[in-house]
């Protein structure tokens, strides 16, 4: 077929679908304008999920908090309004990929993501996948793991959610501390047309007192933080559940620094999407589903104590498509592509271009057998990698068992590259951080006996450390330093009795050593921030007329340092919230944080609050 003839079949399919849908699309799946089916085949990757129902009964002001009721390690930098990451099987920053809305949104600046930029009575679903073998396009780049977050999406008929908070520390000279606000209003604007706004705004002051590391007592101060984001957002479906979107997501915030002065971010995205869920073509054994979007997302920080300011600018596209091609093969074709400029004063201006094309191929071996085999060519800039995946999944009768084995690839962010500062220096040479993973997940499919567990093991190598390179000068810069292996178990367990109560737990064990020989001090060495153990254990009692959480979160012994010279103690968190159904449309709750007042960092020189009660009320019609 000549490059004209496929031009011209490409045009005619797609005004086809546009001015005449109901030709083109299964009917058999589908059958109202505003809801879509399609049944994806069992992945050979393990998620671990949690509803909007699940966070919602929470009552948790951040992300953070979330994802530690998961079994989930956080390096949180403070209190409300810091920096807090994610960390995965030991991997952290831009290792662990987040994803919001099917947009990849680690910052090509850093690797970090805001989490305090969402707010979580806004999200549907969060899903974790641990590892960096991944089957879909916008999780690809993920060394330690992805967390893809669904925001909600507009509703039928016309609805309105709104909630208040405030927090308490405890702290006579700032009796309540904190401040929460968020509604969300959706509408709809015709028969297939749907809007929906929503917003939130958080004032904390942080004031709370701390034990230091000398045993005094201390007080957390100049760390107040006010905040807020908007969040609008344009659906319309067309024939037969296809749709396109637009939406956009502001976030704006003045964070006061403990170590002075003041800092700004300003942040905003915006998406627009087009969903054909089931296209039918006669030479394909099921309908084709296929979607794609295009982000812009602009990042400005200023610090007026440095006199410093970054802005970061980042134009996405993704594309992807997805088919039973034979009975026995199901195939997903896309790309990602990617354009960020950022400006600052620390790092200059500088571009880079970046992208993928993957394909993954699902092979059905038998009834019970299945082969994934995700292929990836990855770039940035200069910087090329082929990422070869493989799984197998067996659904058996008492179990469904996964076999992975994967290559990880990540490459330098621009701070790495680029960066200057007073006694640090940025280092164009680096080397992308790469290695190989493998893991074997065994999910239990019996009532009685809920339980996955997957045993993990890792090689990384040419990881990126900040050290000295000239003691004299005392110059700090990224260098490929170590190399690591890690080993560990992941657990996990969901289990509901007599439909009121529900338990779930998760544990992971993680065993590393760093493995560069030519430094002495850290060699066969844990890696820094990286605990042997995280737990987290939660029951949930829920009513006809109320609810009730309590949940523990363990952080096992970590390192401030590769040299392994000094530990920061182990942790145990208690919390608990309530909430009672007084009307249709009004839901009081209280929650409480270390209830045990847990004196701990998550990272060193950063006190995190002791015992905290928050009081709220939520409306909805």
């Amino acid at each position: 077929m000549s490059k004209k003839s496929f031009v011209q079949i490409f045009i005619i399919i797609l005004f086809q679908t546009i001015l005449y849908p109901t030709n083109l699309f299964s009917q058999e799946e589908i059958s109202l304008p505003h809801v879509f089916t399609f049944i994806d085949s069992p992945l050979a990757e393990q998620r671990q999920v949690l509803t909007s129902e699940e966070i919602e009964e929470t009552h948790t002001e951040s992300l953070p908090s979330l994802f530690e009721s998961m079994g989930i390690q956080t390096l949180s930098y403070g209190a409300y309004g810091s920096q807090s990451n994610p960390s995965i099987r030991g991997f952290t920053g831009g290792t662990v990929r987040v994803v919001v809305d099917g947009v990849p949104m680690n910052s090509s600046q850093n690797g970090n993501f805001d989490f305090t930029s969402i707010n979580p009575n806004d999200i549907e679903k969060i899903e974790v996948v641990r590892g960096g073998f991944t089957e879909g396009l916008a999780g690809e780049g993920a060394v330690g793991g992805v967390v893809y977050i669904t925001t909600k999406t507009q509703k039928l008929g016309n609805h309105f959610n709104a909630g208040l908070g405030t927090k308490t520390f405890f702290y006579s000279e700032c009796p309540l501390d904190s401040f929460f606000a968020d509604f969300t209003w959706n509408s709809q604007l015709s028969e297939n047309t749907f809007f929906k706004a929503g917003g939130n705004f958080s004032f904390a002051q942080n004031r709370f007192l701390y034990l230091n590391r000398m045993n005094k007592i201390r007080e957390n101060k100049d760390a107040e933080v006010t905040d807020g984001n908007a969040d609008l957002s344009l659906m319309h479906f067309f024939g037969n559940g296809n749709y396109f979107s637009v939406s956009d997501l502001f976030y704006g915030g003045s964070k006061k620094l403990s170590s002075g002065g003041n800092q700004s971010d300003y942040n905003n995205s915006l998406l627009t999407s087009v969903f054909f869920p089931a296209l039918n073509f006669p030479f394909l054994q099921s309908p084709l589903k296929m979607n794609g979007n295009l982000s812009w997302k602009s990042s400005n920080q200023w610090y007026d104590a440095e006199n410093s300011q970054h802005n970061l600018n980042e134009v996405k596209s993704d594309f992807s498509m997805q088919a039973l091609v034979f009975s026995w093969l199901s195939q997903m074709l896309g790309f990602h592509l990617e354009w960020d400029h950022l400006s600052s004063t620390n790092t200059g201006t500088h571009s880079i271009f970046s992208g993928c094309v993957k394909g993954t191929s699902k092979i059905f071996l038998s009834e019970w057998a299945s082969l994934s085999l995700p292929l990836s060519f990855t770039f940035s800039n200069t910087n090329f990698a082929f990422v070869p995946k493989l799984g197998f999944r067996f659904d058996l009768t008492f179990a469904a068992i996964l076999f992975d084995a994967y290559r990880m690839i990540s490459f330098p962010n621009m701070n790495q590259l680029y960066w200057v500062g007073v006694g640090a220096r940025g280092n164009t040479n680096l080397l992308p951080e790469s290695g190989w993973g493998g893991e074997v997940t065994f999910d239990s499919k019996l009532s009685w006996l809920p339980l996955s567990v997957c045993v993990f093991t890792n090689y990384y190598e040419n990881s990126i450390h900040w050290g000295v390179t000239d003691s004299s000068a005392s110059i700090w810069t990224p260098l490929n330093l170590s190399s690591a292996f890690y080993l560990g178990a992941d657990i996990s367990f969901v289990k509901t009795f007599f439909h009121i109560l529900t338990l779930r737990a998760n544990f992971e064990y993680l065993y590393n050593r760093l493995l560069d020989e030519s430094n002495s001090s850290t060699y066969g060495k844990m890696i820094m921030y990286t605990p042997d153990i995280v737990a987290s254990l939660s029951a949930l009692l829920k009513m006809s007329f109320a609810s009730f959480t309590l949940e523990a979160n363990y952080t096992g012994r970590r390192y401030e340092d590769n040299a392994n010279t000094y530990a920061l103690s182990p942790f145990l968190l208690l919390n608990a919230s309530s909430e009672l159904l007084v009307w249709e449309h009004f839901t009081p709750y209280l929650r409480a944080d270390n209830i045990l007042n847990e004196r701990y960092e998550s990272v060193p020189g950063f006190p995190r609050p002791g015992f905290s009660l928050t009081f709220g009320l939520r409306a909805s019609w």
